[in-house]
């Protein structure tokens, strides 16, 4: 294999590297970095090993990096929650605009909008004009304060000007079982997580949060067809402590791009209805700036606040 411009550099000079996933493993931020991270060890011709790091809704992992060895052997694999906590919790223990060097953006994810079987809607513009007709009646669920499927069902809310009464779970798993059992009323989920729950029709799903339909459920209209301009999408992003250089950063990014545009790895992402993308620094730059300018505004406009 020709050598890559990381190995010609000199980096990582033998040394394996770290990914380290601020969540469990079995999630989609963890299966995204896994794919990318046996594609990364090929390429490199080192290991890359992944190291879950849950808790605090991704800020344990994430400054985990943030204080680690600026040499490019220890990365962060973050979601869109890189973007959000910074507005919600009052005392996180770093800065994710100024203390991670963004490196490259891999995937996006398309979200879902769901709703229990007990539910009589059918469509998006049915949940608007029941929500309007009982303001506060209609549950939805979320893996807790300020998680994405939180900030997608506020946007929502505000994007309408409807009124529905959130109940925050310890994760997902608990809330898409009481979707299930008729305990909560809506949902906004990733596609990934639940496309199985609604092929097997223990849910329904409205819509998709994305401008347009997604292969994996092609009759899903996109939720912007009742609420124009509406748009979530979860993405994943690979950041690096701040002070790493900027020839190491450049390295590291040049390979990502070149494992994620893999047909291998495109196809076994598409599968998941995961987008494989790769990017510059630069690029993964402009697109923090941009969703933390969206979901701050959120935050502050729905006065979110985290207790922690």
């Amino acid at each position: 294999m020709a050598p890559t411009m990381a190995r010609a550099s000199g980096f990582p000079a033998g040394r394996p590297l770290k990914l380290v996933v601020p969540f469990p493993a079995g999630g989609s931020t963890d299966v995204i970095a896994r794919i990318a991270a046996e594609g990364l060890g090929g390429r490199l011709g080192v290991p890359v090993v992944i190291e879950n790091k849950p808790g605090a809704g991704g800020t344990i992992g994430a400054s985990q990096v943030a204080k680690a060895a600026p040499d490019g052997h220890e990365l962060l694999v973050a979601s869109v929650s890189i973007s959000t906590n910074h507005h919600i919790f009052k005392n996180l223990p770093f800065d994710p605009l100024k203390d991670l060097a963004p490196v490259s953006l891999i995937a996006t994810v398309p979200n879902v909008l769901l709703v229990g079987p007990h539910v009589s809607m059918r469509s998006t513009a049915d949940l608007i004009a029941a929500a309007k007709a009982a303001p506060g009646k209609i549950t939805y669920g979320s893996a807790g304060i300020g998680t994405s499927a939180h900030l997608a069902a506020e946007l929502f809310c505000q994007m309408t000007g409807v009124t529905m009464t959130h109940v925050p779970y310890r994760g997902t798993g608990p809330a898409l079982n009481d979707l299930i059992g008729g305990r909560l009323d809506v949902m906004f989920d990733i596609l990934t997580a639940v496309v199985q729950q609604v092929k097997a029709g223990t849910v329904r799903a409205l819509a998709v949060t994305t401008p347009g339909r997604n292969p994996l459920l092609p009759e899903l209209p996109p939720v912007a067809d009742s609420l124009p301009g509406f748009e979530v999408t979860t993405w994943n992003g690979v950041f690096a402590p701040a002070a790493t250089p900027a020839a190491v950063i450049d390295s590291l990014s040049a390979s990502i791009v070149q494992v994620m545009r893999q047909d291998g790895v495109r196809t076994r992402l598409a599968e998941l209805s995961v987008e494989a993308l790769g990017s510059s620094p630069a690029e993964l730059a402009t697109w923090l700036a941009a969703e933390s300018d969206k979901w701050g505004r959120l935050v502050r406009s729905a006065n979110i606040r985290s207790n922690d």
